[in-house]
């Protein structure tokens, strides 16, 4: 990390080395951070299991829901542990002690989960996608800066729109190509998770769907894994190049 620590101070990477740079802290991570990414994947693979009739079929009972909601809560939270510690382990020193870290974890989890479960249930798709666009472009540094420096929930806010300013750009392309990428291999996913869940009754096939639909939430969770330490990657290079 004293490297990565080293060029983030001193060069303004380009779009090709943020995702380089990512990939290669991320294979790092499953021997630095197995602590994180061990329980978060089974709680992946089981919510891929609870959402399976939401996701084939798009009903859900309101035990379902809560039982997401809450696994959801947890990855959140391991996600936010994992976040600092990878900023703080590029930096090499960490602001925040484990009380006020513990604490943020689960604040940032909670609303976090809200406004995805919320955006997840609209029946509007447009409004949603607005939505979505709004919170990325308004509050694209807001979470590395919250969990990995001392400062309160509102100041945490402020400083999100000072590093924004004059770069936007740079944190939001890198997300639309991971986007895309994500996107297209969840189509291919979720087309067969449909085609078998709604063309086939057996048990065989129902085992299938939720093997997919598993195998499918481990793919989601590499993706927030990533994407974790892309943000923090960039967030540190435009910190220390302001």
């Amino acid at each position: 990390m004293e490297e990565l620590r080293e060029v983030l101070k001193t060069e303004d990477l380009t779009q090709t080395e943020y995702q380089g740079r990512t990939f290669e802290v991320l294979i790092k991570s499953f021997k630095t951070h197995k602590k994180f990414l061990f329980p978060a994947f089974v709680l992946f693979g089981i919510n891929g299991y609870v959402l399976k009739n939401f996701i084939v079929f798009h009903t859900i009972s309101k035990e379902e829901l809560i039982t997401s909601f809450l696994i959801t809560v947890a990855i959140e939270f391991i996600l936010s542990l994992f976040q600092n510690s990878v900023i703080s382990k590029i930096r090499g020193k960490n602001e925040l002690d484990k009380t006020n870290l513990i604490f943020k974890s689960i604040v940032l989890s909670i609303i976090m989960t809200s406004i995805n479960f919320s955006i997840l249930m609209m029946s509007n798709n447009l409004a949603s996608s607005i939505i979505t666009i709004v919170l990325a472009l308004c509050f694209s540094y807001f979470r590395q800066v919250y969990l990995s420096r001392d400062l309160n929930f509102f100041e945490s806010i402020e400083e999100n729109f000072k590093l924004l300013d004059g770069n936007r750009k740079r944190i939001i392309i890198p997300f639309i190509v991971v986007n895309i990428i994500f996107y297209i291999l969840s189509f291919i996913f979720l087309v067969f998770a449909v085609i078998i869940g709604n063309y086939s009754t057996d048990a065989s096939s129902e085992l299938m769907v939720i093997v997919i639909l598993v195998l499918f939430k481990l793919a989601d969770g590499i993706n927030e894994f990533y994407r974790k330490i892309l943000a923090s990657i960039i967030f540190l290079n435009v910190e220390d190049n302001q």
